[in-house]
């Protein structure tokens, strides 16, 4: 797995580099949305890749899953 910071590798393309981002986060699910807002991401200079780091990533799947879980 790629460790994301500031400045590393693209790994979706290898090419470009990665720089830190601050944005909202949306999410819809059965036309309810749950919004993360202010989150850090790193975003690709070249492609459109964008991701979280890995703490990040798992905050925030256990909370859409929770979020899924009160929908349904």
């Amino acid at each position: 797995m790629f460790s994301l910071k500031s400045g590393g590798v693209c790994p979706q393309c290898e090419l470009g580099k990665l720089k830190e981002e601050i944005k909202d986060l949306n999410f819809k699910y059965k036309e309810r949305i749950k919004v993360f807002q202010q989150e850090k991401i790193f975003a690709c200079d070249l492609c459109d890749y964008e991701g979280l780091d890995q703490d990040a990533d798992k905050r925030i799947d256990k909370e859409l899953t929770d979020f899924r879980r009160s929908v349904d």
